[in-house]
């Protein structure tokens, strides 16, 4: 949770939910943090999509995102 458009992320606003790695796949983009290298650019950058949007109530209590998840070879990172 952040403020609205805080200085030094302007872009966030408010609640986020992130997925940066799953397996060995970087969704976050850019180098992945490897224990005793620091950050390294390897080659495992994946791409989310956004596919739909399932479910959003008025109320703002619920919502549900379709998402793509791929590897950099272009396989399904998730099924």
């Amino acid at each position: 949770m952040s403020l609205f458009r805080p200085h030094d992320h302007v872009w966030h606003k408010g609640i986020a939910w992130s997925l940066p790695h799953v397996g060995e796949h970087n969704f976050w983009g850019g180098p992945t943090y490897v224990h005793g290298r620091f950050y390294v650019q390897l080659d495992n950058n994946g791409s989310a999509t956004h596919l739909r949007y399932a479910v959003v109530i008025a109320g703002g209590d619920r919502g549900e995102e379709g998402m793509e998840l791929l590897a950099k070879q272009g396989r399904a990172a998730l099924a």
